[in-house]
């Protein structure tokens, strides 16, 4: 039986999800405390503010959670057919980062 591959995982606004690798090396997130960088590798999720949320937040694989406003406008991925995509950034509901759990 084949191994299925780990993927990183974008939920849009309006539903659909695109799979792959983020390829975004780091997420600034403005707080009330001031600018945060947060290394991919240790992204759980990203949630931006919406209908569910009323600040952006990004959620650590060690569950430290950072409120503001992510300074990323665009969010790029590489799709499982090796096409390289940017995904603006109010487009997206939700980012799961699946290969850092796999890491971790």
């Amino acid at each position: 039986m084949a191994k299925r591959a780990i993927l990183d995982v974008i939920v849009l606004k309006e539903g659909e999800l695109l799979n792959g690798s983020i390829l975004n090396k780091a997420f600034p997130i403005k707080t009330s405390y001031g600018e945060i960088v947060v290394k991919k590798k240790d992204v759980a999720n990203i949630h931006m503010r919406g209908i569910q949320f009323r600040t952006d937040q990004i959620i650590t694989l060690d569950l430290n959670r950072f409120k503001g406003s992510l300074q990323e406008t665009v969010i790029r991925i590489k799709l499982i057919d090796g096409q390289t995509i940017e995904v603006p950034k109010n487009k997206i509901n939700t980012i799961m980062m699946l290969t850092n759990y796999a890491s971790a």
